[in-house]
Order: C-alpha cells, then sequence, then structure tokens
C-alpha cells in the first residue's frame, strides 16, 4: 500500500471512530442529564435553568438522533446536503450555548460558602466542560465545510474534527528542552504539509509535566553530592526563604538566583553574601550584624554552592507553579495547546501572521504516533540570541517609525490581551529587520511565539507579568476593529472550546472581549468631540487609519512608560531596539555563557564526580594488591572531587576572568583532567592488551560481571566523563574567542551605531516638533468644537428669556477667550473655519477679547445672582459688582466696552487679561471664575479712580446694593417661575 493510501485509510477508520464515539459520548450524557438536579440555589430563576436543561436535551437528542439515523441506513459516506449541513451547526451551536449557560450556574452554586453538595456540582462542571470542548471540535469541522463550500458526508466532517494527522515528517533534529517555562519538549522538526510543502517548526508532544517529582529527584541528586554540607536545606527551608523575599519586595533575590546563577557562583563568598544583602535592604547600606542571618543559614563556601544550586532550581519551580496558580491555569493543563488556541484566534481577526502558527496535529516520530502542538519556525531575529553581527546594534529610534511594525505592535496588544497572554517579553517577539543602502537597519515587523501561558481562568487585571491592560493601550487600527467589532461571544466560545480550555477559562476570554470592545466604543465618543487627528488621550484607545497611525511617532506618541506608568507593548520595542544597550546586554550574556560553561566545568560537575568515585570505590573494599592503575585512577578522581569542592576557596574560581585569559586555577583544572586521562587511558590499555583472564570480553553468553570486568567498564565510564569535561573546557575557549573578538570589535560596532544615528538627534526633533504641532491643531480643533457647543447653545429658543441671554453672554467670552488662546499659527485658520461653521463674519482678535472681558463680567454677576436666588440667600460677593449693571434682554456688553473706565482699564490691563488664559488646556482656554473676579476688581478700581464722586457714602451704600440686588433678584425668581 502507497503512502498517501495508507495515509487516507487511517483517516477513515479515525473517522469511523470519532462518529461512534461521540454518538456513545451524547447517549451516555443524556442519560444522565435527566438526573441532573438544579436545585434551589437558582431561586426566582430555576425555571430558566430547568427549561436551559430542557433545552440542552432536546439539541443533543437531536443530534444523537442525525447520527443514528444514517448509521442505521448505513449512508454515512454519502455526502451531506448544505441544508444538513447548516441544521447540523445550528443544533451544535445551541447545544454548546446551553451547556455554557448551565455550566455558569453551575459555578455560581459552587462559589456559594452556603452550598451544599459542592462535589457533585464540580464534578458535573467537569463533565459538561469535556462535552462542550469536544462537541466544539465537531462544530470547527462543520463550519469549515460551509466555509469552504465542500460538502461533506457526515464520516468526512468527524475525520477531520480533530487533531491534524495528514502530515508527514520528512525529518526531525536532536530534540530540547526550551528555557524556562514549563519545560515542554520541543522538537526541532520538518514536515510536509497538505499543499505538498515543506514547512519548518517545532513539535511540542502533549505533556502534563511533574515539574515537583523532577525537581526532587534533581535535588536528591545535588544534596548527596555534597553530604552533610546540603542535608539541612530542605523544600520547606526554601520555600519560606522565597515567600520572605516576596513577602518583604525583595524578588530581586529570586530573579538573580533563577536568571544568573552562574554570575554569583563566580564571586567570593564574602561579594554574594553582600549582593544578598544588598538586594534584601533595597540597597541600602547594611551592618554586618543585620545580615548575620545570611551568614547563618550559608556559614562558608560550600553551603553557598549547594544553597544556589537548590535554590536556583526550587526556586524556577516555585515561580513556575506560582504564576500558573495566578494565571489560574490547572497543573492537570496540556498547557502547549494553548499556542493552537491563540493561534486560532489570531486567524479569526485577520492576524494571522503575527504569531508563528500553531496547530494541534499528530506526528510519526521516530516509529511513534504523538500527540501535541506544531508551531511553525518564526520570523525574525532573537533579542535574547544575538551574535556579534546583529542587526540590533545598529538598531535606534529611527528604525522603528515604520507603518507595517506600528500596525502589528498595536495588534500584538489587542490579541494577548483577548487571549489573557501576560507573558509577552522580550524573548517571546522575533524581530523582522531589514538592511538599507546606507548601512542602517530598519524593523520592518515583529512576531510572537510560546503563547502557551494565555487564557488563563483567574481575573487578567490582577496577573501582571508582561501583562498589558487597555487603558494601557492607545490605538487600534480601523481594520482590526472592524473585525473585533465582528467577533461575537458566541464565536469566541466556539472556537475557545475546541482547545480544552474550561467554561471558566472560556467566560474569561468572553468577558475581556466585552470588556475592550464596550472601552474601544466609550473611548470613540469621547474621541468625537473635536479632537484633531493624531491626538491621542492619556488612558484611551483611537481607532486610528493607516495615514493617522503613519503620523504617530512610536517614541513619542505610541510608548507611554514613566516612572510611575507601566509601559505597553510599544515601550518593550523601544527598549529591544535600543542600540546601544543591546552592545552592553551582549557583552553581559557573552560574560553570563561564558560563566555559565565555567559553572558546568566546576560546581555543575560536582555530583557526577561524586557517583564516580562511588563507583570506583565500590570495587575496591574488598581489593587484595593487584591492579595499582585501578588505586592510581581512583586516587586521582578523589583529587579532582576535592579540587573542585574547595576550588581557591571561592564559589567557582578566584579572579575567573583575568586581563582576557582564562583563571589559572581552571588551567591547573584542566591539566590535571588531563593527567587523570592519561592514567586512566593507561589503565584501559593495560587491560586491553592482557592475554589473559578476561575471557568475558569474548563470551557471548549473560553473565554475571565478576569485579575485573567491573573496574574496566568503570575506567570507560571515567574515560567518557573526563572527555566530555575537556570537550566543555574547549567550548569555554572558543566562548572565550568569541567574547575577545566583540570586545576588540565593540568600537567599531559603536562607530557604527554612531553612524547610523548622525541624524538621531534631528530625528528625534522631528517626532518631538510633529507632536507638537499635532497638539496645536488639537487646541485649534477643540477650541471650534467648543465654540459651536456653545454657539448652539446660545440660539436654543426652547430656554427661557432669561437663559437665551445668559447663554449669548457665555458664548461671547468663550469665543474671544477660546480664539485669542489659540497659538498665533494657528489662530487665522481657527477663525476661517469659525466663520465657515457658524456663518458668522468674525472682528479683530482685539475686538474679540473686549467683547468676551466685559460678557464674562456681566456673565458672572447674573451666574452668581442666579445662585443667589434659586437657593434663596444674598451672595456677599455681588456687593462688589453693583457697579456693573445686568439686563440680559439689553446689549449692555458694548455699553461696557464703549465707556472710557473700561477702554482705560483695558489697555492698561490687556498683557494681563492674555496671560490668564490657560495654555496647557487640550480644550478651550477660558479663564477660571477667580480670575475673573480678580479682573473684576482691577476694573473696579479702575472706575472708581476716575469717577470718585459716583461711590456713594459708605452708610448708604450697603441699603442701595441690597435694593439693586433685590431688585434682580425679583427677575430671576420671576423668570424662573416662568
Amino acid at each position: 500500500m502507497k503512502e498517501e493510501e495508507l495515509y487516507d485509510s487511517v483517516n477513515r477508520e479515525a473517522g469511523r471512530d470519532r462518529l461512534s464515539k461521540r454518538d456513545k459520548e451524547i447517549k451516555d450524557y443524556l442519560s444522565r442529564l435527566r438526573r441532573l438536579s438544579i436545585g434551589d440555589h437558582a431561586g426566582d430563576q430555576k425555571d430558566y435553568y430547568i427549561d436551559k436543561k430542557n433545552s440542552l436535551n432536546d439539541a443533543l437528542t437531536k443530534i444523537h438522533n442525525f447520527i443514528d439515523t444514517r448509521n442505521a441506513n448505513r449512508n454515512t459516506d454519502d455526502v451531506l446536503s448544505v441544508e444538513d449541513i447548516k441544521k447540523l451547526e445550528k443544533l451544535y451551536k445551541n447545544a454548546i450555548s446551553y451547556i455554557d449557560s448551565i455550566t455558569g450556574y453551575l459555578r455560581e452554586v459552587v462559589s456559594n460558602s452556603r452550598a451544599t453538595n459542592k462535589k457533585y456540582y464540580r464534578a458535573w462542571i467537569d463533565e459538561n466542560d469535556v462535552l462542550a470542548n469536544d462537541l466544539a471540535k465537531d462544530l470547527a469541522a462543520i463550519t469549515n465545510s460551509l466555509k469552504e463550500n465542500e460538502p461533506k458526508s457526515l464520516r468526512g466532517i468527524y475525520e477531520s474534527s480533530r487533531i491534524k494527522s495528514s502530515y508527514k515528517v520528512k525529518k526531525t533534529y536532536q530534540a530540547r528542552k526550551t528555557k524556562g517555562g514549563i519545560l515542554n519538549q520541543r522538537i526541532p522538526v520538518t514536515i510536509i504539509n497538505d499543499q505538498k510543502e515543506e514547512v519548518e517548526g517545532f513539535f511540542t508532544v502533549d505533556n502534563i509535566p511533574n515539574i515537583i517529582a523532577e525537581n526532587n529527584k534533581k535535588m536528591k541528586k545535588i544534596k548527596k553530592a555534597y553530604a552533610g554540607k546540603a542535608e539541612y536545606i530542605n523544600r520547606a527551608d526554601l520555600r519560606t526563604i522565597y515567600d520572605d523575599f516576596y513577602d518583604n519586595n525583595n524578588s530581586g533575590i529570586v530573579t538573580i538566583l533563577t536568571a544568573k546563577p552562574e554570575e554569583l557562583l563566580s564571586l567570593e563568598y564574602d561579594e554574594v553574601i553582600d549582593e544578598f544583602a544588598s538586594i534584601y535592604k533595597n540597597g541600602k547600606k547594611v551592618e554586618d550584624e543585620e545580615y548575620d542571618w545570611i551568614r547563618q543559614y550559608i556559614p562558608g563556601p560550600v553551603e553557598l554552592k549547594a544553597f544556589i544550586e537548590l535554590a536556583s532550581l526550587a526556586f524556577k519551580e516555585f515561580n513556575q507553579t506560582g504564576i500558573n496558580k495566578d494565571l489560574g491555569i490547572s497543573a492537570k493543563s496540556r498547557v502547549n495547546r494553548r499556542n493552537a488556541a491563540m493561534s486560532k484566534v489570531a486567524e479569526t481577526l485577520g492576524l494571522d501572521d503575527l504569531i508563528a502558527k500553531s496547530e494541534n496535529v499528530m506526528l510519526n516520530i521516530d516509529g511513534k504516533n504523538l500527540k501535541g502542538t506544531f508551531m511553525r519556525k518564526a520570523k525574525g531575529f532573537d533579542s535574547n540570541s544575538r551574535d556579534n553581527n546583529s542587526p540590533f546594534f545598529k538598531s535606534s529610534a529611527m528604525c522603528i517609525e515604520g507603518l507595517n511594525l506600528k500596525k502589528n505592535v498595536a495588534d500584538m496588544q489587542i490579541l494577548d490581551y483577548i487571549c489573557g497572554n501576560p507573558d509577552r517579553h522580550r524573548g517571546n517577539i522575533l524581530y523582522n529587520y531589514k538592511e538599507l543602502e546606507d548601512g542602517r537597519v530598519e524593523l520592518e515587523s515583529i512576531q510572537g511565539i510560546d503563547n502557551d501561558t494565555c487564557f488563563g481562568s483567574k481575573p487578567y487585571i490582577n496577573i501582571g507579568m508582561s501583562s498589558v491592560m487597555p487603558e494601557q493601550m492607545k490605538v487600534i487600527t480601523k481594520d482590526t476593529y472592524n473585525r473585533l467589532a465582528n467577533l461575537s461571544p458566541e464565536t469566541l466560545k466556539h472556537i475557545l472550546y475546541g482547545f480544552d480550555l474550561t467554561s471558566a477559562e472560556v467566560d474569561n476570554a468572553i468577558e475581556r472581549l466585552l470588556h475592550l470592545k464596550k472601552k474601544i466604543y466609550d473611548d470613540s465618543l469621547e474621541y468625537e468631540k473635536g479632537y484633531a487627528k493624531g491626538y491621542l488621550i492619556e488612558g484611551r484607545i483611537k481607532i486610528v487609519d493607516d495615514e493617522e497611525l503613519a503620523m504617530l511617532s512610536t517614541t513619542v506618541d505610541l510608548g507611554r512608560k514613566r516612572k510611575t506608568i507601566k509601559g505597553n507593548t510599544f515601550d518593550k520595542i523601544i527598549d529591544n531596539t535600543d542600540g546601544k544597550k543591546a552592545m552592553k546586554e551582549h557583552a553581559d550574556a557573552m560574560r553570563r555563557e561564558y560563566l555559565s560553561l565555567v559553572y558546568k566545568t566546576t560546581v555543575s560537575s560536582l555530583p557526577e564526580y561524586s557517583d564516580l568515585v562511588d563507583m570506583l570505590k565500590s570495587d575496591t573494599s574488598v581489593f587484595r594488591g593487584g591492579s595499582a592503575g585501578y588505586t592510581q585512577m581512583l586516587e586521582d578522581m578523589k583529587l579532582l572531587k576535592d579540587q573542585i569542592m574547595e576550588f581557591s576557596e571561592c564559589v567557582v574560581g578566584k579572579n575567573v576572568i583575568v586581563d582576557g585569559k582564562h583563571a589559572k586555577s581552571l588551567m591547573d583544572l584542566k591539566e590535571n583532567i588531563r593527567q587523570v586521562l592519561i592514567t586512566t587511558n593507561e589503565y584501559i590499555g593495560y587491560k586491553d592488551n592482557k592475554e589473559t583472564g578476561e575471557e568475558w570480553r569474548n563470551n557471548p553468553n549473560p553473565h554475571k560481571p565478576g569485579r575485573t570486568e567491573r573496574r574496566y567498564k568503570n575506567a570507560i565510564k571515567i574515560r567518557e566523563f573526563l572527555n566530555k569535561q575537556l570537550d566543555i573546557f574547549e567550548e569555554l575557549d572558543h566562548t572565550h574567542d568569541k567574547w575577545s573578538e566583540f570586545r576588540r570589535k565593540e568600537k567599531e560596532l559603536k562607530k557604527e551605531y554612531q553612524k547610523c544615528n548622525d541624524n538621531l538627534s534631528q530625528h528625534n526633533t522631528e517626532m518631538i516638533n510633529r507632536s507638537f504641532d499635532i497638539a496645536l491643531n488639537n487646541k485649534n480643533s477643540r477650541t471650534l468644537y467648543s465654540i459651536k457647543q456653545y454657539f448652539n447653545k446660545s440660539k436654543n429658543t426652547y430656554e427661557r428669556h432669561y437663559e437665551i441671554g445668559k447663554n449669548r453672554f457665555q458664548y461671547q467670552y468663550v469665543l474671544g477667550f477660546g480664539v485669542n488662546a489659540v497659538d498665533s499659527t494657528k489662530r487665522e485658520e481657527l477663525k476661517k473655519n469659525i466663520e465657515s461653521e457658524l456663518g458668522i463674519e468674525l472682528p479683530s482678535d482685539e475686538m474679540l477679547l473686549k467683547i468676551a472681558v466685559c460678557s464674562s463680567f456681566i456673565y458672572r454677576k447674573l451666574d452668581l445672582a442666579y445662585s443667589a436666588a434659586s437657593e434663596n440667600t444674598t451672595n456677599v460677593i455681588l456687593n462688589e459688582l453693583s457697579f456693573i449693571h445686568t439686563d440680559p434682554t439689553v446689549n449692555y456688553e458694548e455699553n461696557i466696552m464703549n465707556s472710557p473706565s473700561f477702554n482705560k482699564y483695558f489697555e492698561e490691563n490687556k498683557d494681563k487679561i492674555l496671560k490668564c488664559l490657560p495654555k496647557g488646556n487640550l480644550s478651550i482656554s477660558i479663564p477660571s471664575d477667580e480670575m475673573i473676579d480678580k479682573m473684576i476688581q482691577d476694573y473696579k478700581t479702575v472706575y472708581y479712580n476716575m469717577y470718585p464722586n459716583r461711590q456713594d457714602v459708605k452708610e448708604n451704600k450697603a441699603s442701595k446694593e441690597k435694593k439693586v440686588i433685590s431688585k434682580l433678584d425679583k427677575s430671576i425668581k420671576n423668570d424662573m417661575v416662568k
């Protein structure tokens, strides 16, 4: 049988199995569904949930009958009509919706502290989740059949309803484990897809790793190597220390122990203790007695080695399990499948290439059919794996202003939030650079990878990590918004249930979707209030087209990092594309790589040395004379072990890096390993050349190995181990050469960076000027919007007569102050727009300002009088305004404006008035009430200086003012009654 026929046969058989399995699953569930008790917890909604239960029973019964009828008639291979497929799709959608409603109710019951029989309801939640997941996989196959306009048979639909199994593996590479994360095994592999194309990527086997069990094995081995020096360090102690660091805001110690243990292992004992103490005190100077507890717990260098090895291992475990707990991801979850779920959501939003495409598949690797997730090889450079010719060294603010990149980053924030992915750190982004003719580089696009911590069931707002909340986002592209607006909760629900997510995780994603859509809609209403193109409001998301996004600067506008505000994904891109920072990070990374190899060939190898010494000793306890070579080999291995244990009285080696050379202690160790290897080879050579007494070497029959044979094989193991150690030293030499080369090249790179950024300051100035121009345009636009509002208010004929006049004064002072507050370069443009929009002709700026000042005086008095009248009180401030006569029906502002006293006041105070206009306002700039009161006081001084005879006698003044106010109050009250 040909390979293609074999695959087709396997898939047809899978279709039969899945069809029968699903039908049986539905029948079994139906028999149990009748026994589901809604109980009294539903309260007033009990009838509603009973109706949902009955509807679910009806939908599943119809699905069962649909399958059973065709099974009975033996026509499951007949092509279904489009009408039948649509009918089946509707039944599936309804069934999932009903299951979801019932599960939501069950979760409420479980969360109720007074509810009884919670175990019963939890079991139903789990059962519902399993069925919803299975139905969603079928639904995806049904929907694809309709979308592709390729009707299938019933068996054909179920054949394609699960993981993809038609891919053939062309080549596999050496398996490796991911750094950090949940330690899923990732196998580099090349597959042949359905289009006969070769696709490179990584295959992650379905796995529920037991991190705790794995760590316990490793920790046991480490303790054995250090004997009594590490025995006192147990998991409970490490957990207490870990929690203590976090409870006291000292996560820095956890970070350095998990991310950079080899750096600590390159320091002197006292230096490491000082480092711990400094972090523990948040960088403050500490006295010796303040960290005695550290010295007591870690009394010497050997204990410190053991502590760092054990703590770095345990803290990684605590970190991972803590993250999963914070996210609400079960330890039993196959997290690799979440990659495929996020990839499907990206596809639904039209963002297929934004993250490396992943799908759940079955691949035949080394003769075994393995289920797992295949992730295509992503495009771009890894910022954590830079070589000496990395484009990151030439990267700067100039290279991250491309439109396509901005769209990528904006879309990434949206996708990560909907999918609840909090882990978009720099290592989970690949950067696609292109080289320009002038030697510079440009970042064209980014692509996300490793999305297996998404879709947790806990509220996303409390997650932290690298999460970006909607309040941190600034823009969404118009295309993405349109697709987001069309993504319904039901569609998202049907997608996600097909990827083994729980109902709580699905509901959480739907909640994020609805929250995001509502926020964008609410923010769009705010942006409709006259904001200029390119202007962004802090904390709001703006829907932008390509033209507007192109005019926004990545560094100036779209990033938002402040000292007190967490940055967004744009800020990550800004940080990760800083060429100078990249050079320093690369040098540090090479140093860490070198130290890691030093650690690997010394401290890390201690457990193996210990095991080998024990192995050699086990065959010398009954030794009675004879092989001096074997005894010498044992003594040499003991000396090597002791040399590593007491390595220059420091954790790894004193002055590991000395003037660009290897430390003498390392060279001594290397030479000692060579000498031991020579004596080991001599012993093996002696045994190989021995003619008698070595019959076991040619004996094909099984036998229990004797002491002689065991010693020979022990020597072989020693030789393999020592050769491996020397290989590490060769790698150490190579890494040292690379590092030295980079240090020599660093000066050239800095010159190249400077050459590529000669125009950087000009570029930044242009970005700032562009941003400033946008701000000026926004001031103009918002002022026009406000003036139109007040103009329309003044023309409102439905207002009372008194209010119409009051609104006229308000419009006049808003117009005059607003125009004069706008920058002179934009003022004429604003005035033309006002004249065009309102159909009026505006006087000069000075005349507008005069009218504004007069109108503000009158409006201020009317406003105070109106408040006094409505509250039946007399406002004492009105006593200061008695010299200003008001009548809403008369143009008193013209009388005031034309008076000699006002003109004198205006000439003397014009500049002072202009300074009262707030310049930083985003919208229209008008003086505050306090400022207007101050202007009135200044005018009053000028008025009475010119007309002292008009100032009443002090004792009569109060009574006259009361009469004026009383008359005014009466007028206002009458108007209010009307």
